[in-house]
């Protein structure tokens, strides 16, 4: 539940991916949220990276960056700590995994 419960009331999840540190939840409304394992919101790592349904969520292994992808044809990767090595890849198509 937590913060959770009112981030579903308000948008419907399209993607998850599980972290050993957090869960990252991507939505239908192209945003990003990221949550610890009770389901609270970590303060100032959501963004909204995409205009559509975000397709999938990679994390590396350090879970010091996350990417995303979606219809609108981006591939995100966003630092979670920094953010020298952020990106914003527009594609001319639809990307449905990363």
């Amino acid at each position: 539940g937590n913060d959770l419960t009112g981030i579903l009331k308000r948008d419907a999840a399209s993607c998850i991916a599980v972290h050993a540190k957090f869960l990252v939840i991507g939505s239908h409304w192209g945003a990003v949220y990221v949550l610890d394992h009770e389901g609270n919101s970590i303060r100032g790592k959501d963004f909204q990276p995409h205009s559509v349904s975000v397709n999938q969520i990679s994390v590396d292994d350090q879970g010091e960056h996350l990417a995303t992808c979606s219809d609108d044809g981006r591939i995100v990767i966003q630092g979670l700590y920094s953010t020298d090595n952020n990106h914003n890849l527009p594609h001319d198509f639809p990307v449905k995994s990363i």
